[in-house]
């Protein structure tokens, strides 16, 4: 048997066919045979017995012209259809499925109906036909219903806030008085900073409630009336420009998974590099949680909190749990001790010195158990690492206890800290044995996450190959750090003028060496600041040192500028690395990104000690031979005093790196040199493009500097 011609039903919407692409013949897409075209194709093995389709297609005649009209319909749906298409037997009709498509049949997922199911179709001599038609509508607006609050909620914990909205408003198209889609649009417009819409949403809801005499729930009007009163945007402090989350979908599903309506309480902790996110990622669960009705009690420690027991516990207490439903449920002996090291409850009741650390951790639990009998608990404290080791052990042990609560604990911390306390370390090695939770171990955005970056934040920059310039400029500049790369292009967006520079950044003919079109944003410069406070001089020392040079540190020099802060040379390495000052590169060290050196730089050492440094290096350098200590001594001179005679020199070991086979030296020296081009002399001049043709000529990335 051949196969028939393609046949493509369409019926959502107002119905239809298409015969191989084009409008069948006009006896197909008669009303009674294209009924029974549907009607085949939605059946069970798409067959149906003749008896069946006479009574429902042709209720009102006698049996003899019932079944004329069936053959006749048959007859002429093969001629125009292919004579494979129906196949008839002695009591029964059946559609072959081979070449067939109909959209009924893939209503689920990301393919949703455009319409309504038979929209405005009717056979009013077939009241049988149209109540399975109504029927099938109205399954299937229950399933597309469905689809798209599913989608909604997917969406919504992807931080895809516009996208959930417009999803959520789908599903109360199709039904008005379908509460979780209201409470979705409420709080995805809610979550995207636009608190009117939210209402507006549940106003529209009501308005169509009252139609039929009914009123929203209790917790839907509860949700309402925290929109209105907005205390909850004050839970995590997360201002109200940060851009779309991206490059975290699967951390965000997961967390989607541990905070979903009736779970059980967990110990959720996001950990990384500085800037890499975590804060961001903190602040939008608690942000999601308060939006829920959760009590919060968020802190977020200092250093100096390290040596301060109970500083972090008095914190979180203050936060949140004071004015907390449920805290006069609290046992007075429980609250008694904890008054103890928060004087705010002797108020409540007498203080009582408590006997040791597992009383206190003891009573906290009390605490904590008698608020979730009304309301989710969320304690968020974020830079876990300076919590006191006092407060620390206390809440792990509460925690151990609250397993069957709603009573949420989230951290945040710097990953392989080298001043980590123990009790945090000994918190994390029970998440996921006796504290139900996950540990979030963020990582770098790559170039997929970095152009949705751009995307969002730079809609000036429109054109495919500027655009593709910044995404991989950024993902050198920051090393896919958000905090860093955010900045930045905030930096980018203030002006007309910096937006013009920014889209050819680096300009075509340069690489990545080339300088930043804006000075380092103040937000970049607090982060990596803050970051140095914590060394020691020494350290602070030997890393202002480094940073006078390449972002590839040669260490004899480096130590040799230090001089007595240089100690134990590879421990000082180690702890800059340890706190992300510095990386691995095969054998060497760099600087983890180029802004961190270049803040260092600019912010720990005055112009003059920048040169005097240069001065030092320069000629500790004089006398080494080999290529890389070459180009450094030439570099510094260049930017000591570009003069001719420095950029020749860099011209002169272009030479010789590419005489040597190394393209990447030869690249490097080009672009110092060619940063100073209007100083050269004609003859070097032309000994440069020479140089630039016979490097270009053997291919590579001018961005990045990677060999074809």
């Amino acid at each position: 048997m051949s196969s028939p011609p393609p046949l493509r039903l369409i019926t959502f919407g107002a119905p239809t066919a298409r015969l191989s692409g084009e409008v069948p013949p006009p006896d197909v897409l008669w009303r009674k045979h294209l009924a029974l075209l549907i009607y085949l194709a939605l059946s069970p093995g798409m067959t149906r017995s003749r008896e069946h389709l006479l009574g429902l297609l042709w209720p009102d005649k006698d049996d003899a012209k019932a079944r004329h009209s069936l053959n006749e319909a048959l007859r002429r749906l093969r001629v125009s259809l292919g004579s494979d298409r129906i196949i008839t037997e002695t009591d029964s009709v059946r559609l072959a499925p081979g070449n067939l498509e109909i959209d009924a049949l893939v209503v689920s997922g990301a393919a949703r109906p455009s319409g309504v199911f038979l929209e405005g179709f009717a056979l009013d001599d077939a009241p049988a036909f149209e109540e399975w038609a109504e029927a099938a509508r109205t399954r299937f607006r229950t399933q597309a219903t469905h689809s798209f609050l599913e989608a909604a909620q997917e969406l919504l914990a992807l931080s895809k806030t516009t996208e959930a909205l417009e999803a959520a408003r789908h599903a109360l198209g199709l039904d008005r008085y379908s509460e979780p889609a209201a409470r979705l649009a409420m709080r995805a417009a809610a979550l995207s900073g636009d608190a009117s819409g939210a209402l507006r949403e549940f106003h529209r809801f009501t308005e169509g409630l009252g139609e039929l005499g009914e009123r929203p729930s209790p917790e839907l009007s509860a949700l309402a009336q925290r929109i209105r009163e907005g205390r909850w945007l004050d839970s995590a402090g997360r201002p109200v420009d940060e851009p779309q989350l991206v490059g975290r979908a699967g951390t965000l599903q997961e967390l989607a998974r541990w905070l979903a309506p009736g779970s059980r309480g967990a110990t959720l902790l996001f950990e990384g590099d500085p800037g890499i996110g975590k804060t961001r990622l903190f602040s939008e669960t608690i942000l999601r949680m308060a939006l829920e009705g959760a009590t919060t009690c968020v802190t977020r420690p200092i250093e100096a909190d390290q040596t301060i027991p109970w500083s972090t516990l008095r914190s979180v207490v203050r936060r949140g749990l004071l004015s907390a439903p449920g805290l006069a449920a609290t046992d007075p002996g429980a609250l008694a001790v904890l008054a103890a090291v928060v004087p705010e409850l002797a108020s409540r009741v007498a203080p009582r010195e408590p006997r040791d650390q597992g009383e206190i951790a003891l009573a906290l639990g009390m605490m904590l158990r008698a608020v979730t009998e009304e309301v989710p608990v969320v304690i968020g404290l974020d830079q876990a690492q300076f919590a006191d080791d006092a407060s620390l052990g206390a809440l792990r042990a509460a925690m151990e206890g609250l397993t069957d609560t709603r009573a949420f604990l989230l951290l945040t911390a710097v990953a392989g800290d080298p001043d980590t306390p123990r009790q945090l370390i000994e918190l994390q090695a029970q998440i996921g044995r006796a504290l139900p939770g996950q540990v979030f171990t963020l990582e770098e955005l790559d170039a997929k996450a970095m152009a949705d970056l751009v995307t969002a934040m730079a809609p000036w920059c429109d054109e495919a190959s500027a655009r593709n310039r910044l995404v991989r400029r950024l993902m050198v500049e920051t090393a896919g750090r958000p905090l860093l790369a955010v900045a930045l292009l905030r930096s980018l967006s203030e002006s007309i003028a910096l937006r013009e520079r920014a889209v050819v950044w680096p300009p075509p003919e340069e690489t990545l060496e080339s300088l930043l079109p804006v000075e380092v944003p103040q937000l970049v410069r607090s982060a990596v600041l803050a970051q140095v406070a914590r060394l020691d001089a020494k350290s602070r020392i030997l890393l202002a040192s480094a940073a006078i040079g390449t972002r590839v540190l040669d260490l004899s020099m480096v130590a040799a500028l230090s001089g007595d802060a240089a100690g134990d040379l590879p421990s000082q390495m180690a702890r800059l690395e340890q706190h992300h000052f510095l990386v691995l590169e095969g054998d060497r060290y760099a600087f983890a990104t180029p802004l961190i050196q270049t803040v260092v730089e600019r912010a720990m050492l005055t112009p003059g000690q920048v040169r005097d440094l240069r001065r030092r290096a320069v000629e500790l350098l004089t006398g080494r031979v080999d290529l890389a200590s070459r180009v450094l001594r030439a570099e510094l001179q260049v930017r000591l005093s570009p003069t001719p005679e420095t950029i020749s020199g860099l011209l002169e070991i272009a030479a010789d790196a590419l005489a040597a086979g190394d393209r990447r030296t030869a690249r490097r020296c080009l672009v110092s040199a060619e940063a100073y081009g209007a100083d050269l002399e004609q003859d070097d001049r032309a000994i440069l493009a020479t140089l630039r043709a016979r490097l270009d000529a053997r291919g590579g990335d001018p961005i990045t500097g990677a060999e074809s």
